[in-house]
């Protein structure tokens, strides 16, 4: 009989991701770097080009040049596959952009959201159910 021991994410964390915007623009433009951001990382995992989910620390180069394009430079390549990979619906209330996950892979929504202006509450709803985030 073997017994393995070993470490990982994939259970349900039920993270509760909250970036307040001073205001609702605000909150929307980052929605908007949101949407392009997964998109052009879902297309590199679907192209099966997502090197940097490799450990590889590289870009792809539409992924490179689509940075370039928003101006957004401070992401790294793991940050970047966070995109990609969150099984999560974000959505803009107000000058809040609220994101639910059972994710802990979520580092490039944060830095995306700070680099943009917000203060980030992150919170898992099983001890602090929705509605006590205050």
């Amino acid at each position: 009989m073997k017994i393995w021991n070993g470490y990982g994410s994939d259970h349900s964390s039920s993270l509760m991701i909250i970036g307040h915007f001073k205001a609702s623009t605000d909150a929307e433009k980052t929605m908007a770097l949101i949407e392009e951001l997964t998109s052009t990382a879902g297309n590199d995992l679907a192209a099966g080009s997502i090197e940097y989910l490799e450990d590889n620390d590289d870009f792809s180069e539409a992924t490179r040049e689509k940075l370039r394009e928003l101006n957004l430079y401070s992401l790294s390549p793991s940050e970047i596959a966070d995109f990609a990979l969150l099984n999560a619906s974000p959505r803009v209330e107000g000058s809040d952009i609220r994101i639910f996950s059972d994710d802990v892979e979520i580092g490039g929504f944060i830095k995306l959201m700070v680099l943009r202006g917000a203060k980030v509450e992150v919170f898992s709803t099983h001890d602090h159910p929705i509605g006590d985030e205050k």
